[in-house]
């Protein structure tokens, strides 16, 4: 029943906003920096945020969670305004960093990391937690966007986290009732249709999550991850939140410090993601390009499950924080190797 009506709220959408995609500029035209080869309509985040809220009216959720949506709004009217007149970065990020204000105002903050210790000690962030949470929140919404290059990458690598989520529950001693089921449906059901819809050819144009759609994606998550460990709503311990996001934040860190070392603003497209070299040397196929990455990092997800499980929360934390420079050494010889690729051809 639940899949039906979301299924069906899905489908009206899609219709609405393909109607009114051309009269509000949402189109995104074939180009020689593009890799797509249809024109693409902009809406995919418009019609999984709607298809999410309206959902809220027909099952119980919890309070926080409704709230959750509706501040994420904001984020998407930012990227929507992006997508149509595109936005200088730094003014991105400041009304980020402001919606986050609004998100701390109901309570929805990252205040511990929970028990970490041998003796059960729990880690209060005191005055840290604001900087945390705020770092959290903008730069996995930045990081998410980042990774939208190809089809099905941001929407998979969110739907992937929120999967994570649940193994992860499953292997804790926290139980998810049933309002937090709801929840989980909710967005998991659009994410894997929007999913199917991106990557297939039902129309003659393309469907894209556009900035609306990944920044609210990314904002999302991130406030969905900080809720599920907060102490009254925990479905699994707070130092394995960033493991269900390491691709993600891995390639955003890897891309901001190659570019830098190049002087290049960090926040301007190269080439300098995984997604992108992958695509190079699988000689543009981008379905092989997400299957390896979602496996990637679903595999990064599990080795940080496997780390908390038989040593400790601690070494999980500091084994996520370590883990990033193979993946920067690993990246940085593949940039050399797709350089000389290209180079040869």
């Amino acid at each position: 029943m639940i899949f039906f009506f979301i299924t069906s709220f899905f489908i009206i959408f899609i219709a609405f906003f393909i109607y009114i995609s051309q009269s509000v500029n949402l189109i995104e035209n074939v180009s020689e920096r593009k890799i797509h080869l249809k024109p693409a309509r902009l809406i995919g985040g418009l019609i999984i945020y709607s298809t999410i809220i309206f959902s809220l009216f027909l099952f119980e959720t919890t309070n926080l969670f409704k709230y959750s949506v509706i501040v994420s709004f904001a984020i998407l009217l930012l990227g929507l305004a992006d997508d149509i007149y595109k936005i200088s970065y730094i003014k991105r990020i400041f009304f980020q960093i402001f919606v986050c204000s609004l998100i701390f105002g109901n309570g929805i903050i990252i205040s511990d990391l929970g028990p970490i210790f041998q003796d059960n000690s729990i880690l209060y962030l005191g005055y840290f937690a604001y900087f945390i949470s705020i770092l959290s929140i903008v730069g996995l919404t930045n990081a998410i966007n980042f990774i939208d290059g190809i089809d099905g990458l941001a929407s998979a690598i969110v739907l992937n986290s929120v999967l994570v989520i649940i193994i992860y529950n499953n292997f804790s001693n926290y139980q998810i009732n049933e309002i937090t089921y709801n929840e989980l449906i909710i967005v998991i059901i659009p994410l894997t249709l929007f999913i199917i819809l991106n990557i297939s050819n039902f129309f003659y144009f393309k469907i894209f999550l556009g900035d609306a759609g990944s920044n609210f994606l990314g904002f999302f998550l991130a406030i969905l991850l900080i809720l599920y460990t907060m102490d009254n709503y925990r479905l699994f311990h707070p130092v394995l939140a960033p493991w269900c996001v390491c691709y993600p934040v891995y390639d955003m860190l890897n891309v901001i410090l190659q570019r830098l070392s190049k002087r290049k603003n960090p926040f301007l497209t190269d080439n300098s993601h995984l997604h992108t070299k992958l695509f190079i040397l699988f000689n543009k196929n981008q379905f092989k390009v997400l299957i390896l990455i979602l496996i990637f990092s679903f595999s990064l997800s599990i080795i940080g499950l496997i780390i908390f499980i038989f040593i400790s929360p601690l070494f999980s934390l500091l084994s996520f924080i370590l883990l990033f420079i193979p993946y920067f050494i690993i990246n940085t010889a593949l940039s050399n190797h797709v350089r000389k690729k290209s180079f040869s051809n």
